[in-house]
């Protein structure tokens, strides 16, 4: 009588960035206690998995960015579909450089997300990273921790909104 080789699991997954940025600054969102609405699409007609919320509800101006990319929804998929792990990449390294000073490292950064939160149309997030490349001028650590909690909370509504769109986990 053969048995059966009992086989180990396999490995997990390794973590993805948003996952790992997700991980590396939860205790930052939870300390500046903002309340934060996770997004939920309804089913309906849109393209995208259902009926698309007023633009001053959401981190997305899905509107402004339809118009932008002439509703060619093959475009704005990808426009979309980029933008999560682009921005967590981005919170991570600006993360670094502002754990250890360097400003205009920082501040590099910080405009990097406002150019990648203007390309998919995510205002708010796009004010605070302007708050944070503002305050990483000033080298100011105290105003530039209080911009980057603002940044964190729009980025993951953001993110979290974007992938509820696309339909990505």
């Amino acid at each position: 009588m053969e048995m059966n080789p009992v086989l180990p699991a396999p490995p997990p997954p390794p973590p993805s960035a948003r996952s790992r940025v997700l991980r590396g600054l939860q205790s930052r969102i939870a300390t500046a206690r903002v309340p934060t609405e996770p997004f939920v699409m309804t089913a309906g007609a849109s393209g995208l998995g259902g009926p698309l919320p007023a633009a001053e509800d959401t981190p997305i101006d899905y509107p402004q960015l339809a118009r932008r990319l002439r509703d060619r929804e093959t475009a704005i998929r990808a426009v979309l579909a980029l933008f999560p792990d682009e921005c967590a990449a981005a919170l991570t390294e600006l993360d670094g450089a502002i754990r250890f000073k360097r400003w205009d490292e920082a501040g590099d950064v910080a405009h990097r997300i406002k150019g990648a939160a203007g390309t998919v149309s995510a205002h708010a997030l796009r004010a605070a990273a302007i708050a944070v490349e503002d305050a990483c001028r000033t080298a100011d650590a105290e105003r530039v921790q209080a911009a980057l909690l603002d940044l964190l909370h729009e980025a993951m509504r953001a993110m979290d909104h974007v992938q509820a769109l696309i339909g990505r986990p």
